[in-house]
């Protein structure tokens, strides 16, 4: 029996996971990014691979990491406590069907834990954009920040909290919609093949192995099907950056203004512009954190 408190197994289990995830996945995050930026001269994921290792070497996959441990790791424990005290709080209080309990706390999560994801994602992006321009526009994630702050103000390390919200609130309420169906579903499949007695299928454990492909699966689709609105989010937040002349930041200064933008000037298929880079991302971004937030609430409660 652990002598950790729930909260205190929760907090070291959601930081974890977010570190380990972040370390793993930023590289793709850092590809995603570029080949979303519209001045990107690289519109596949190996081009742009190329192009960067060729121009910046290794390094430039990193760019904007420590942005993104140090702010969003926070955003990582913030996010995963309010999507489970939510949960929680719905499962307890209301009729709602546990399918509307995951996608509603997902949402809510996604708005809470933005108020910390929103600055680290615009602060990472202008760094991961900053590799296609020749120049050093910025020395390094603090830099950055300081620069936006003195440049456009509060509201600058903020813009894009709407578009975040409409971009990825749907990405999380399907992600976790789909991740607790699947663990149901292989919970279920577990229980009335075992042929063990329990007292009933939520008491059935997932082994890692198990909750991991659960978690890859909903963020390849939940991250495949939001891609057009991360695309609009992205290039609304980078819209200010010096790599954009004025009619591109006119074009995207404003959620449905950018969406609106891509696809009168990209089509359909420029929507699903780094699509597959997201999935990329997503997939196992996704699937470290959660699978490996599970394993270690799972081992600190036995300790």
């Amino acid at each position: 029996m652990s002598t950790l408190t729930d909260s205190q197994i929760s907090l070291l289990s959601s930081s974890s996971s977010g570190i380990l995830s972040r370390l793993l996945c930023h590289p793709l995050d850092t590809l995603k990014s570029r080949l979303q930026s519209p001045t990107t001269p690289s519109r596949t994921f190996l081009l742009s691979l190329t192009s960067l290792l060729s121009t910046h070497g290794p390094s430039g996959l990193y760019r904007g990491l420590p942005a993104s441990l140090i702010g969003g790791t926070p955003g990582t424990i913030l996010y995963l406590q309010s999507y489970d005290l939510t949960k929680s709080h719905l499962t307890s209080s209301t009729p709602f069907p546990p399918s509307l309990i995951h996608l509603t706390s997902g949402i809510i999560a996604e708005i809470i834990s933005c108020i910390i994801y929103v600055p680290v994602d615009v602060t990472k992006e202008r760094l991961q954009i900053s590799t296609l321009s020749n120049e050093k526009l910025y020395k390094g994630s603090f830099d950055c920040l300081k620069k936006i702050i003195e440049n456009e103000g509060i509201k600058g390390i903020y813009k894009g909290y709407g578009g975040t919200v409409a971009s990825f609130g749907p990405f999380s309420g399907m992600y976790f919609l789909g991740y607790e169906k699947l663990k149901s579903t292989v919970r279920e499949n577990n229980y009335y093949s075992s042929g063990v007695s329990k007292p009933a299928i939520g008491d059935v454990e997932l082994t890692f192995n198990e909750t991991l492909t659960c978690s890859l699966t909903a963020g390849a689709v939940a991250s495949w099907v939001t891609t057009p609105l991360d695309l609009a989010k992205l290039r609304m937040q980078v819209s200010n950056s010096k790599l954009m002349d004025k009619d591109m930041k006119e074009k995207y200064r404003t959620f449905g203004r950018s969406l609106k933008s891509i696809f009168r000037d990209e089509g359909v298929r420029g929507l699903w512009r780094g699509g597959m880079a997201r999935v990329a991302f997503f997939t196992p971004a996704t699937g470290i954190t959660m699978g490996t937030y599970d394993w270690f609430k799972g081992i600190l409660k036995d300790m």
